[in-house]
């Protein structure tokens, strides 16, 4: 795989979500994946990501460290830069 292939890094997040959109539990190690492939997506599938990490997260309230506040806050600040920017993205291709 070319280090520089979008596609080719599109089409590798497709299958980790197709494994992760079936399972019934996500763990935290999931949750992270989704965190950092977030913004290979669009639409309603970033919004079942987004929605299911967040619900997921919940199982974490007890957490040390407040590592399940600082992915809660990258997990809100990665689908709002998608929200505010991808739009712009369309446009400019357009």
């Amino acid at each position: 795989m070319n280090s520089n292939d979008i596609n080719s890094a599109r089409e590798i997040a497709r299958e980790i979500w197709n494994d992760l959109s079936e399972r019934d539990t996500w763990y935290f190690d999931d949750i992270l994946l989704v965190n950092n492939i977030l913004f290979m997506f669009e639409g309603e599938t970033i919004n079942a990501m987004y929605d299911r990490a967040i619900h997921s997260l919940g199982r974490y309230k007890g957490f040390q460290n407040n590592v399940r506040n600082n992915m809660l806050f990258s997990l809100k600040f990665n689908k709002l830069s998608y929200d505010m920017f991808y739009p712009r993205l369309f446009i400019a291709q357009s």
